[in-house]
Order: structure tokens, then C-alpha cells, then sequence
């Protein structure tokens, strides 16, 4: 589906066409610190500045629950609710290649539920919003996809996938309940000391094609993948290391049935199910040894960032949208020669819109203009914007 595109070696100011999709306003009513606030971005580059906890990455994460339909840092909505308030709201104005403008609205009640609009027409189902608007989101957590839990590496693959192909979230959320459902069951068993093996069949039936499906997907996806987060790693590091990015699925599409049939007695004593794509995970190896246990921290931010990278990239193939690009904390742990690679990498993506946060408003405006880009600069303080300036 990706096919290579030119490297970003040499700074490309953004005073581009603008891109083909792009947020021209956000408005944040009682989300997270931000009681009601209104931001008009630029086309391009916008860079969120203030002190830690003033709420430059609430910004950042309200584009993500109003493209993603939930939030980049928790499931629970409640959490989002500015203090005590009642509920949230975000309203977003779109553009699109047609100059067309849509308006998106997601809004929650501490004692309702949530609910999305676009041109005020109610989205019943987020299956049918997700890859609308695609983005690309960089934080500094970023860094426990490589080094936490299997769960966080399936999850980027997982919310790529989902971004371009509406099929395969269908699958992965048939797959996840109906998994729920299985280990529920086998909790159950393992409890009572008695099996009725009928009602394992009839959920692995339901359960094998859609696993099979997703697992089939998953190595497509890394086939295309693996070699774009390769090159981009190459640029980004100066071509001073390699790295591989490789997928290992729990089970082959044609292993599963046999599978879950003979290990069947062993996931009832554990009470959940051992083998299957909620078990699939992925490594990255930095020559010969594994990234996760060797890295440093500069080499591990190098890392995610070029996979963010490839991630836009084979997003903005499969949906045929530029993806957004949202990074938090822009030059945490980089040293100045991998800065400099990174700035000529969003020099480079001529195509995207791209949001940044950073704490020191003086140091990224120095390198901004040492690279000749345009941005607009929002001065971030306790949840409002205190100035902006473009340039």
C-alpha cells in the first residue's frame, strides 16, 4: 500500500499548498483545564508553548477524542469533565481539499453518554467516524510502546489499521467481545469444576474467521510497514544505525483452530485464553539486539518518532487524506543533530498539518526560523490562551 516517498533531508519550508484536510478551529468548552476557549489554527504548523501542566497536550488530546472518539490517555470519559462540571464538549471545523467545511461535535454527560455530529447530523457509531479525519499522535509516553506491555505495540498497530480500513475495526471489536465472552465462560468452568464444551465451540466458531482475518491484515500491514519505519530511522539517526521492525503473531491464521481446540483444557485451568491475535506482538531490533532492552533514551525517542513517521505515511496511502500530525513535547530528549533531523522531517511533510507542544517558547522559535518555516505560536497559561503570534 506504501510506496517510498522522497526523504525530508533537506528542509522544505511550509509555505506549501495548504494541506488537502486541515482543522481550521477547535473549541473547548469544560474539557480537561479549559473552561471555553477558541483556537484558529494555521494551516500548517502550530506550536502550543507554556510551563508543564498549563495545558498544551489537553489541546492535542481534544483533536485526538474528536478524531479518535476517545482519548489518547484514558477510557474514561468522566476524567475529561473540566472539575465538577456536568460535561464536555469539543467542536471542530474541518477543510477539506474542495474547501468544503464540516463541523464535528462530540460532547459528553457525567449522567448521559456520548454522542458524535457531523454537520449536526448524529454519527450513531464510531466505526463510521474513525479514518474520517486521520491523525498521527507523538508523546513522550510513546517510549512504552517499545518498553511496556504487548497491549501498547498492539495497540498502535491496531489504531493504524482501524484508521484506514473500517473492516477491520469491525473485526477487531467482534474479535475483542467475542473474547470477552470466551474468557467469561472459561472463569466460569474453571469455578465450578464442569465444562460443557458446546458453548467453547459455538464461540471459537464466531471467533476463527475474524481472528484470522485480523492476523492476515496485521502482516500485510507490517510487510508495508517494516521497511518505511527502516528508512525513516535511516534519516532520522543520519543513517548512523539500522534498525528492523518486526511483527510476531501469536498464531498463524491456519494455526488457530487446532490451537484453541487443543489448549483448551489449559486456558480453563488459567480461567482466559492463551494463544490468538489479542496475544500478537511486535519487536524492533537496533542491529542485533533488541531495542526494547538496549536503547538509550535518545535512541528510543529516534525510534517511536520514525515510526510515527512511517505511520503517517501508510495512513495518509490507505485513507488518501494527510493525516494530522500531533507531537507533544517536541525536542524532549533529542540531542541537537537529531533535532535538526526531525525538523527537516516536518519540513518535509509538505502535505500535513502539524501540531507541537514545547516548554521553552525562545528555543523552538530560534529553530523554526533557522529552517525558514511559517507557524502560529499559542502562549498556553492555566487553560487559556494568553497570546499568539504568527510569523
Amino acid at each position: 500500500m506504501v510506496s517510498p516517498e522522497k526523504d525530508a533531508t533537506s528542509c522544505v519550508s511550509l509555505l506549501a499548498k495548504p494541506p488537502d484536510l486541515r482543522f481550521t478551529k477547535l473549541k473547548l468548552i469544560q474539557f480537561k483545564n479549559y473552561r471555553d476557549e477558541t483556537f484558529h489554527f494555521h494551516e500548517r504548523l502550530n506550536c502550543l508553548v507554556g510551563l508543564n501542566g498549563t495545558g498544551k497536550t489537553n489541546v492535542l488530546d481534544a483533536l485526538h477524542t474528536l478524531c479518535m472518539t476517545k482519548s489518547k490517555f484514558t477510557g474514561q470519559d468522566k476524567l475529561l469533565i473540566h472539575d465538577q462540571d456536568d460535561f464536555y464538549r469539543i467542536e471542530g471545523e474541518v477543510l477539506d481539499a474542495s474547501l468544503r467545511r464540516d463541523s464535528y461535535v462530540i460532547k459528553y454527560a457525567r449522567e448521559g453518554k456520548k454522542t458524535l455530529e457531523k454537520n449536526h447530523q448524529n454519527i450513531a457509531r464510531s466505526i463510521d467516524h474513525v479514518g474520517q479525519i486521520p491523525l498521527v499522535f507523538y508523546s513522550p509516553d510513546d517510549h512504552m510502546v517499545l518498553s511496556g506491555p504487548s497491549a501498547e505495540r498492539r495497540k498502535l498497530v491496531d489504531q493504524t489499521i482501524s484508521q484506514a480500513d473500517s473492516h477491520y475495526l469491525d473485526n477487531l471489536m467482534t474479535y475483542n467481545r467475542l473474547l470477552k465472552h470466551r474468557n467469561a465462560l472459561l472463569a466460569k468452568f474453571q469455578a465450578n469444576h464442569q465444562v460443557q464444551p458446546q458453548l467453547l465451540d459455538a464461540i471459537d466458531y464466531q471467533m476463527l474467521p475474524v481472528g484470522q482475518a485480523l492476523v492476515t491484515c496485521r502482516q500485510a500491514f507490517a510487510d508495508e510497514f517494516s521497511e518505511q519505519v527502516q528508512e525513516k530511522y535511516g534519516i532520522i539517526a543520519g543513517g548512523k544505525e539500522q534498525i528492523a521492525w518486526r511483527y510476531r503473531p501469536s498464531l498463524k491464521p491456519g494455526e488457530m483452530q487446532q490451537s484453541w481446540q487443543e489448549g483448551r483444557q489449559y486456558d480453563i485451568s488459567l480461567g482466559r485464553t492463551q494463544s490468538g491475535p489479542h496475544r500478537d506482538d511486535w519487536q524492533v531490533m537496533l542491529g542485533n539486539r533488541s531495542a526494547k532492552r538496549y536503547a538509550s533514551q535518545g535512541q528510543m525517542k529516534s525510534i517511536m518518532l520514525s515510526m510515527r513517521w512511517a505511520q503517517w505515511h501508510w495512513l495518509k496511502q490507505g485513507t488518501t487524506k494527510p493525516p494530522l500530525l500531533l507531537i507533544d513535547d517536541l525536542f524532549d530528549k533529542l540531542d541537537e543533530e537529531r533535532i535538526r533531523h526531525f525538523l527537516q522531517l516536518i519540513g518535509g511533510l509538505e502535505e500535513a498539518q502539524v501540531f507541537v507542544t514545547y516548554t521553552h517558547p525562545e528555543m523552538l522559535q530560534s529553530h523554526l526560523d533557522d529552517f525558514q518555516m511559517t507557524y502560529k505560536m499559542f502562549y498556553i497559561n492555566e487553560g487559556a490562551i494568553v497570546n499568539e503570534t504568527t510569523k
